[in-house]
């Protein structure tokens, strides 16, 4: 019965017209996010080499930014850098968006009534629950897999186009990245469900999304002087960008010192506690909600 209840999910991902249009959704917004970070691709001419080259002499001899490199100052991204803070760094707006629209995805189906229908033929409701959660995992693995390819896409072809054919070499970092994309979207289209699941209500579910995210940008930056450094694992945003690039290093913003190194494996522990956690409420409340056609 759940192979069956299964199959007819991931069916309904493929022939519902929202769920290719929030593919085509990602890939555009894909394609634009290259432009904020395209004009640091390009290779300094030998004129603004010499001048960086002679202004970078000029503040190791004041005691200017110590510890700085000429790279640094350069301000010109090398196709590693690329990688790593551009698509790796944007990828977590794209991944916003895949919560937002999974949330929704789900939510349509409470307010259209076609879950109550549902319930009708299937009364088994976790099955139903487990068989939407782990389909919306594969949307969510979808959406982050077209995005990151369509960003990578436009990065690759601006840097072939900037600095000539032998400017980008090997690719460090880049199957990484996409790799990390695609398993940090099935976790997120799984807890977006089980949110779903739990507040019923879109402008509910993604308001109270908002209201973590800005908890967890303002633990970030007030929190550094009196939280222990494991802390810093439990904030969303930190365990999401360790999930993308592999590790992220968090240091205190006012005297640059590390403060904790998150790991991708401490990540994937971190959304695997979520998951359970949230699917114990959503169980429960979703057996003793009154779905209405």
């Amino acid at each position: 019965m759940f192979a069956n209840l299964m199959r007819s999910e991931l069916s309904r991902l493929r022939y519902r017209r929202r769920a290719w249009g929030s593919l085509i959704l990602m890939m555009l917004v894909g394609l634009v996010l290259p432009s904020f970070w395209v004009g640091s691709i390009r290779e300094p001419t030998p004129r603004e080499q010499l001048l960086t080259e002679v202004d970078f002499a000029r503040m190791l001899a004041v005691g200017e930014c110590q510890g700085c490199t000429l790279a640094d100052v350069q301000g010109w991204w090398s196709f590693g850098r690329a990688v790593r803070d551009g698509i790796g760094g944007s990828t977590i707006f794209l991944a916003l968006i895949a919560f937002m629209v999974v949330v929704a995805y789900v939510v349509s189906d409470f307010s259209s009534g076609a879950m109550a229908t549902q319930l009708t033929f299937t009364p088994r409701r976790s099955a139903v629950l487990v068989a939407r959660t782990l389909a919306c995992g594969v949307l969510g693995a979808l959406l982050m897999l077209a995005g990151v390819i369509a960003t990578t896409t436009v990065t690759i072809t601006g840097f072939l186009a900037l600095n000539g054919l032998e400017s980008i070499g090997t690719a460090p970092g880049l199957l990484d990245v996409v790799s990390g994309a695609v398993v940090y979207g099935a976790f997120l289209g799984i807890i977006a469900a089980l949110v779903a699941f739990i507040i019923p209500s879109a402008p509910l579910a993604m308001a109270t999304t908002t209201g973590v995210l800005i908890v967890n940008a303002f633990v970030d930056w007030s929190g550094i002087d009196h939280l222990p450094s494991w802390a810093f694992h439990l904030l969303p945003i930190h365990a999401g960008q360790a999930m993308l690039l592999g590790n992220v290093v968090v240091t205190d913003p006012y005297v640059g010192e590390v403060t904790t190194v998150i790991s991708r494996g401490q990540s994937i522990v971190y959304h695997l506690f979520v998951v359970i956690a949230l699917f114990a409420v959503a169980a429960v409340l979703f057996q003793r909600r009154d779905v209405k056609g």
